[in-house]
């Protein structure tokens, strides 16, 4: 397997449990690293490498279990889209808990966070941040209202309405 830049970092404790923990609840292989990818306001994501491939674990720090699995439903329910969906667990579930928070294991995919953006375009500001979490705030409402009234989600049916032509 590929070494990161990052596996030269030791893993902390809280890793360390979660590299365990993940062991134990997914059938991913044996875990080589767990390693806090990104620190958020709203989740935490950490990059996992393992025998079966990489990952990234997201705990959700201010959802509750429900909230995640509705969430969970709708990206299980996309079609042609291209989205990490969530891992079964060993037990069948795609959310789990960790130390009292909700979270799913996706495959990881490669791509550039906004803070590794070389203009630095991606950065928010506080008031940004906060105006973007007053803007999702009922996020979970509106995904279950399509769950609810969808078995899958055919992402055309999403698509925007057909515009009058221009000359």
């Amino acid at each position: 397997m590929n070494q990161s830049h990052h596996s030269l970092r030791r893993m902390t404790r809280h890793e360390n449990r979660l590299k365990e923990w993940i062991e134990s609840r997914y059938a991913v292989g044996s875990v080589d690293r767990c390693e806090q990818h990104q620190v958020g306001f709203i989740n935490n994501i950490y990059r996992v490498e393992s025998t079966g491939g990489q990952y990234a674990l997201t705990e959700f720090l201010h959802k509750s279990s429900s909230e995640v699995m509705i969430r969970a439903n709708v990206v299980l329910k996309l079609k042609n889209l291209p989205v990490a969906s969530p891992v079964a667990s060993v037990e069948g579930k795609y959310v789990e808990e960790f130390k009292n928070h909700p979270v799913w294991l996706c495959p990881w995919l490669e791509g550039a966070s906004p803070e590794d953006r070389e203009d630095g375009s991606g950065n928010m500001s506080a008031e940004q941040r906060s105006e973007a979490v007053r803007a999702f705030k009922d996020l979970h409402g509106q995904l279950r209202a399509i769950v609810d009234k969808n078995d899958d989600l055919d992402v055309g049916s999403f698509a925007t309405p057909n515009l009058p032509e221009t000359e």
